[in-house]
């Protein structure tokens, strides 16, 4: 296995971008820089879990919140405030 692969925890791939865990918890995308999605926040870390549907993304942090960034024209990286505790994250094209 190449070395590089052992700094990954996971790896997803979404609508024309890919999103990887890496082993410190933080986040590397990669592929369209379209409407954002590729754009990590800064300071995002302690990541459990990623995915990402058309032009944006989402992560979601050990503490059971989540962050989503990217293109928001139906209001998919607007993650509610009454979402916490959050055990999973799924995405599709536009939600």
């Amino acid at each position: 296995m190449p070395s590089v692969l052992q700094l990954l925890r996971d790896v997803v791939s979404a609508y024309y971008h890919v999103l990887a865990i890496k082993a410190d918890g933080t986040v590397a995308a990669w592929g369209t820089t379209l409407n954002g999605a590729t754009n990590v926040p800064p300071g995002l870390s302690n990541v459990v879990a990623v995915t990402g549907g058309k032009y944006f993304s989402v992560a979601l942090r050990a503490n059971g919140t989540a962050l989503a960034w990217g293109l928001n024209n139906f209001g998919q990286t607007n993650i509610p405030p009454f979402a916490t505790n959050v055990v999973a994250i799924a995405a599709g094209g536009e939600h």
